[in-house]
């Protein structure tokens, strides 16, 4: 080979003598380089009966080790890669593959091979033969016939992954299967069980409150101790303000302004009763007609909205100037709200309220589940939302009060009666609240995200039951989501599996994707162990191959030495590093 490049080189020996041994010095005796000390010819493993040297092993550690990695796992680690690279080539080799002189002239010189760097004129970053011949032996810890040797079995070792990934077999069934469910497209029909207008409706009334109340108030106030917390107030101020707006660039304009703002302030000081006056006279933006009354809002929200920082500490009938790059606002302190626990009777009804919907539990996921069920006996959701509102009609009318002019026997009939249904024309509240929709079609396996269902949302367990939906059974198997995101109750409408004859070009583009896929699992990233010796895992191949080879021994490494660079417990106060291996 050295013919060969020798032919296809630049010699630029003269420029580069100095900067070579510099170079060579530094990594055969720098202080990252193992030195004379090492045993630098030791065997410390063999592949197929070929030995492991120690000083390739060194020389790729003080290269690909890194700073701060374990030199015990990093040798090792970087020891079964060039095994496997040696024992690949080797069944490489038995099946027939060969590299010749100028395929490996040109990987050595190529950007493929890593170790290129090295031996490189500085100056145009071509190759250098003469460099090449004087650094590769001691920067790599190999005599140079054998370096090229090494690199021709790596370049053996690509072009047996690549036939061996070109080889992988793709059951037809499995191609089927994927083309029966890249062309399987659904439509689904769904009802949206969410909101605050549902909440509303099944939110206990004012009757049901006040009864509750008078019936369970023990229990209630003990449920307002345990969850105080959840009805605890923010303290809340009311401002009001005088806005006068900037233009940008316009600096008389806004000069002006400034000097409004200042008289403003002058006459409110003289006279704090004329803020809502001086507001509907000259504020620019909310409301001036009400004297800039900004309403109340928490702490949190004036400082964020409206950057008033001094929010917190202001008094009631204190006045802020604020500036900003786009306006001059006059506020005022009106009202204080302070926050805090509050009494019981002074939320005494939201604490009955939230008490009913815990002692009945959430009205929406009862109605979820009753309609799954009335959805299972019924031929549409549409027809299992019209049985639920059949069975639960309007609330009635309330039976009058017996007048007192009632005679005994009326008063008995009044007080007997059921209560008069309600009968109006009205459509039922939930007809409008309860709405059926249709996704459109879709394919989940042809989308990038095959969770997504159309007009629903990302549902992963949905799209795993879409499976299971069949002309024979339409309705899936539960309701989707939870009480804060809302409830989903899915039917299927149509389902196509597509053409019955199969394109051929479809199966030929399917069969390269599967064997594209199993072939990135099988060896998906071993360039970046085999070839640049990184900390990843070993793709599984790979893996299972060192582990044969182990296993039948023809793979064995001298775990002594390489423990010999174990990392002691700091605590002992040195470093197994400085053990001898020779």
């Amino acid at each position: 080979m050295l013919d060969f490049m020798r032919r296809h080189s630049r010699s630029y020996f003269i420029y580069v003598m100095f900067g070579a041994l510099i170079f060579v010095f530094a990594i055969y005796f720098g202080p990252q380089s193992e030195g004379c000390s090492r045993g630098e010819t030791r065997t410390v493993g063999r592949v197929l009966g070929s030995p492991l040297r120690a000083t390739h092993i060194n020389q790729l550690f003080a290269q690909f080790g890194g700073n701060g990695a374990d030199p015990y796992q990093r040798r090792l680690q970087i020891a079964e890669d060039v095994a496997l690279v040696q024992y690949l080539a080797a069944e490489a080799r038995e099946a027939g593959l060969d590299v010749s002189d100028e395929q490996l002239a040109e990987y050595v010189t190529g950007d493929m091979n890593f170790d290129r760097r090295q031996y490189v004129d500085r100056r145009t970053g071509e190759f250098d033969l003469e460099t090449y011949q004087m650094v590769v032996p001691p920067a790599m810890g190999l005599p140079l016939a054998a370096y090229e040797d090494y690199k021709a079995d790596e370049l053996l070792v690509i072009a047996y992954i690549e036939l061996l990934r070109n080889a992988i077999a793709v059951p037809p069934a499995q191609v089927s299967a994927l083309y029966a469910e890249r062309n399987t497209t659904y439509t689904l029909d769904y009802l949206s069980v969410s909101g605050e207008r549902l909440r509303e409706y099944f939110a206990p009334s004012d009757s049901q409150v006040a009864d509750a109340l008078s019936q369970h108030r023990g229990e209630i106030e003990a449920y307002f101790g345990e969850h105080t917390a959840d009805f605890e107030t923010e303290t809340e101020l009311r401002f009001s303000r005088i806005f006068l707006a900037l233009t940008p660039g316009e600096d008389e304009e806004n000069t002006a302004k400034r000097e409004l703002r200042d008289q403003i302030l002058a006459d409110i000081e003289a006279d704090p009763s004329r803020f809502a006056e001086l507001a509907a006279e000259h504020s620019e933006m909310g409301n001036p007609e009400d004297g800039g009354d900004m309403g109340f809002k928490t702490i949190d929200r004036w400082q964020d909205w409206a950057g008033l920082e001094g929010a917190a500490d202001a008094e009631v009938g204190e006045v802020i100037n604020h500036e900003s790059r786009t306006a001059l606002t006059i506020y005022r302190l009106e009202e204080r709200r302070e926050g805090g626990v509050p009494e019981f009777d002074a939320v005494s009804e939201a604490v009955t309220r939230a008490w009913l919907v815990a002692e009945s539990g959430d009205p929406l996921v009862q109605l979820a589940e009753d309609l799954q069920a009335l959805a299972a006996e019924n031929s549409t959701l549409e027809d299992a939302v019209a049985a639920y509102i059949d069975a639960h009609p309007v609330a009635a009318e309330p039976a009058p009060a017996p007048s007192e002019d009632a005679v005994e026997g009326e008063e008995e009939a009044v007080q007997d009666s059921e209560p008069v249904a309600n009968e109006s024309d009205e459509p039922h509240p939930l007809a409008a609240l309860l709405n059926v929709q249709q996704t459109r079609s879709f394919s989940p396996a042809a989308q990038r995200n095959p969770s997504e269902i159309p007009g629903i949302g990302v549902l992963p367990e949905l799209a795993r039951d879409l499976s299971s939906l069949t002309d024979e059974q339409p309705m899936a198997p539960r309701v989707y989501g939870d009480a804060e995101r809302g409830f989903t109750l899915v039917r299927l409408n149509t389902l196509s599996t597509g053409a019955e004859e199969p394109d051929a070009e479809e199966l030929d583009a399917i069969r390269a994707d599967l064997r594209r896929e199993r072939a990135s699992y099988l060896f998906g990233g071993w360039e970046v162990r085999l070839l640049l010796h990184q900390s990843a895992p070993l793709p599984p191949f790979l893996q299972r191959t060192l582990e044969t080879a182990t296993a039948e021994g023809d793979i064995s490494f001298e775990l002594e030495w390489f423990q010999a660079f174990q990392q002691l417990d700091p605590a002992l106060g040195e470093q197994s590093e400085q053990v001898s291996v020779q």
